[in-house]
């Protein structure tokens, strides 16, 4: 099935450019050629549809397309908006100055040329010059130790599904052209510098690794054109000089909280990451960034357990997905999230152990609460509380209840919303499937229950 969150994008971007085409007087070729550009975007996701379960490199595209896509749709409401506000201060038939329309949709096109770049990449990738394994090699421990010496022009590689250990031989910095890097590596006494020499480095994906020093070698910051990492967490980072930065990182993923990490926050290290993930450092309870300064341009934000979130930071932030995993879901964090105006996406996960009670969270939803929220997921959480008030979760669209614990009705605003199209609860509980065999649902909303509601009466 096609990633529904980004066709529903690409979708709505379309139909927003043809629709509101006329404020653009004057750049109505420029309309068509992005209209052009986003059809043969959606041709790619369909052409990718079967293979991104199994293909590391694929999904990581699509997340990319789904990031600029957000990019360009905001730029786009944003230049709607002023259009709006300048014929309501009755200069009717007067458009913004065509030097500003102009300004206005170059930036449109730039997000769009960043989704065409993506997709041509992964296009030029085909041939010889990747690598995508699965499964196990006889007689073969690392392969990379016979890539460094027989194909030293290839670009993308992609272990990520062996069943082997591929340690990092100090050679891989004769992959000079090396752009994309994503290998499971077992458990690693370190990462050799020797992967800080690969200049055209784009993405690194270690999240199949286990490091026994958790710390990036100092020679990261040499990675100049670095756009993605990932990593298992929590993974330290390395101390830098003043000039030191990753100017190009888009991702950052299982970094702990520490005062290094806060300290190159503060500094602009990474000056345009979109989405990150963090963890708590080992055996301590973090604060979350005491600067307020990159959450101005965070669209992602993942949290892992203890790390403590300030209802105060969350008030600077322009976040549009947010996942919470077994981290603080006090009344307080809850209601500001419910305050945040560009978010889209949440998901709320508590602890997966069997052995320990689910993770206790209380909604109160006031009026003005998750405007923007499209998706709302709750995993492995005992719901004590839940209120909405009229107004409250206008845009939802999708909501997805799994192995929760739910002993209170859950609130009759929530099933009178009329934006809702999917509804899916996974392993319910024994009185959460009583409240579904209750439930009414109104045309046009679909309930999807695993297992089956049958099933569970037997």
């Amino acid at each position: 099935m096609a990633d529904s969150v980004v066709s529903f994008l690409l979708e709505n971007l379309s139909q927003l450019l043809i629709q509101e085409s006329k404020l653009l007087g004057g750049l109505e070729d420029q309309v068509r050629s992005l209209q052009n550009e986003l059809s043969l975007i959606n041709a790619f996701l369909k052409n990718t549809e079967g293979k991104r379960h199994d293909n590391e490199l694929v999904k990581e595209v699509v997340s990319q397309i789904r990031d600029v896509a957000y990019d360009a749709e905001d730029v786009i409401d944003t230049y709607i908006m002023a259009v709006t506000k300048h014929r309501r201060k009755g200069k009717l038939g007067k458009l913004i100055p065509s030097a500003d329309r102009a300004i206005a949709f170059h930036e449109v096109a730039k997000k769009i040329e960043s989704i065409k770049i993506i997709n041509k990449e992964i296009n030029d990738n085909r041939g010889n010059r990747s690598l995508i394994a699965f499964g196990g090699v006889v007689g073969l421990e690392s392969p990379l130790d016979q890539l460094c010496d027989s194909n030293k022009l290839v670009r993308v590689v992609d272990l990520s599904y062996m069943d082997i250990c591929c340690l990092i031989p100090n050679r891989i910095e004769n992959l000079i052209l090396l752009r994309y890097l994503s290998i499971p590596s077992g458990n690693l006494h370190v990462i050799p510098d020797s992967i800080c020499n690969l200049c055209n480095l784009e993405t690194l994906d270690m999240r199949s690794s286990t490091l026994k020093s958790k710390c990036l070698p100092k020679g990261i910051w040499k990675l100049q054109k670095l756009r993605h990492l990932y990593l298992d967490g929590p993974t330290s980072l390395p101390k830098a000089g003043n000039k030191a930065g990753l100017p190009n990182l888009q991702v950052l993923t299982g970094i702990a909280m520490n005062q290094d990490t806060d300290c190159f926050f503060v500094k602009t290290k990474f000056p345009n990451l979109r989405k990150l993930g963090l963890y708590p450092s080992r055996g301590e309870e973090s604060e979350l960034l005491s600067s307020f300064l990159p959450w101005r341009h965070l669209q992602t934000l993942k949290i892992y357990k203890s790390c403590q979130l300030s209802s105060q930071i969350l008030s600077q932030s322009t976040l549009t997905k947010m996942t919470l995993v077994a981290a603080d879901l006090s009344p307080e964090i809850t209601s500001a999230l419910g305050r945040l105006t560009s978010l889209r996406i949440l998901k709320l996960q508590g602890r997966q152990h069997a052995s320990r009670s689910h993770t206790e969270i209380a909604l109160n939803c006031d009026g003005s609460s998750f405007h923007q929220l499209e998706v709302f997921k709750m995993a492995n959480v005992h719901v004590i509380q839940w209120t909405m008030g009229t107004g409250a979760m206008p845009s939802l669209q999708r909501l997805i209840i799994q192995h929760c614990e739910v002993h209170i009705p859950l609130p009759d605003e929530l099933w009178r919303l009329t934006t809702v199209r999917d509804v899916e609860v996974i392993y319910p509980s024994r009185n959460v499937a009583r409240m579904l065999q209750q439930l009414q649902m109104r045309d046009g909303c679909k309930l999807q229950v695993y297992p089956p509601l049958d099933q569970l009466r037997k």
